[in-house]
């Protein structure tokens, strides 16, 4: 708690927790003039507060908190917390080390005054925030079961539009590029793994961890333009999701798991007889590992984890690692964490030779 005066000179404190529940995401965006665009129950940012990058990744939770997606703290990043965290990043602030500042600010924005209160008063004031939690949970479950809905029919029509079962030659000397011969690129034609969009671009399924139903489509753009992303996705819809291959389909036997688009289509080439799953981002790879997990442990398979050599690829692995073992997968046994060094990546390693 902050120690301030009141209007009257008298001691007060602002509890973080009212302060954090009385700050509103639009109130916030107001103060600092940000643009925004509303998106189901989240808002979604254009230009990142903390990092300052363009990105289709950047969302705001109605609660306040947020994340930028391949920049968040799971992938080593610093672009992700709560409500307090989302004003820090806007004000330029450390949440931790400018904790008073923020608080403070965030009061400002929110209406909250500094006052001193009993305990029944403050036990009245969190039972009144659980309440009106719960009514904004609910309301979100709501907008979040329309926005899923709206995701999955805006996925098929976009992938219905996609070129399947053909190929261009830009797609062929991109993927022949990365270490793909010929019967490997039919093989992810073939499988329906990969499609072309109107402009030749590859074009890669995204599946839904609960039921398997097509939520996104993401995309490897093969002649980005500037500051253009190389991998965006459909706007409004999830990325938390699997790249190529569903969790539904694991079976006993060896699921790869790995991050990234060109990465996982070489999974589906260097383990053939293997599921190949994957995450659209360094960010998304505990999420998926928690998805995935479970089910390995269930059909007494293996989880083979393959994470990028960089500082986001090990800071995901080390958030995923702990996730596998609390699902009951056991290291070096059940959970196998895949080394492709000296190379960055696995893509990086199959073009130079390596095999698994």
């Amino acid at each position: 708690m902050s120690t301030l005066i009141d209007r009257d000179g008298n001691p007060a404190r602002l509890d973080a927790a009212d302060v954090r529940a009385a700050v509103k995401p639009i109130d916030v965006f107001a103060y600092f003039d940000w643009k925004f665009r509303p998106s189901g129950s989240q808002f979604r940012l254009a230009i990142c507060p903390r990092c300052g990058e363009q990105s289709s990744g950047i969302a705001v939770a109605r609660d306040g908190s947020w994340i930028h997606h391949g920049h968040e703290h799971a992938a080593g990043g610093t672009c992700s917390g709560d409500a307090l965290n989302l004003v820090a990043a806007f004000a330029g602030l450390d949440t931790k080390r400018d904790f008073v500042k923020v608080l403070e600010l965030a009061a400002e924005i929110a209406g909250v005054e500094a006052q001193p209160l009993s305990e029944p008063e403050r036990a009245q004031r969190r039972a009144d925030r659980d309440r009106a939690a719960a009514d904004r949970q609910r309301q979100d479950d709501l907008a979040n079961a329309a926005a899923l809905r709206e995701a999955k029919l805006k996925a098929a029509m976009a992938w219905k539009r996609m070129l399947p079962k053909r190929w261009s030659l830009d797609g062929d000397a991109h993927l022949r590029r990365r270490g793909f011969d010929g019967p490997a690129v039919q093989r992810l034609v073939d499988h329906d793994y990969v499609r072309l969009s109107p402009s030749g671009d590859l074009c890669i399924p995204m599946w839904s961890y609960a039921d398997g139903e097509l939520v996104n489509v993401a995309r490897r753009v093969l002649d980005p333009k500037g500051d253009d992303p190389k991998t965006p996705v459909l706007s409004g819809c999830p990325i938390t999701a699997s790249l190529v291959g569903r969790v539904q389909e694991i079976r006993a036997g060896d699921t790869v798991i790995t991050e990234g688009i060109t990465d996982t289509l070489t999974a589906v080439i260097a383990w053939p007889n293997g599921l190949a799953i994957g995450a659209h981002s360094a960010g998304q790879l505990g999420a998926l590992v928690a998805a995935a997990a479970p089910r390995v442990k269930a059909c007494g398979g293996r989880l083979l984890l393959v994470p990028d050599r960089d500082a986001r690829g090990e800071a995901a692995a080390k958030v995923a690692i702990p996730i596998a073992l609390e699902a009951g997968l056991r290291i070096n046994e059940t959970l196998i964490i895949v080394d492709v060094k000296p190379h960055k990546d696995l893509n990086e390693a199959l073009v130079a030779g390596w095999k698994p």
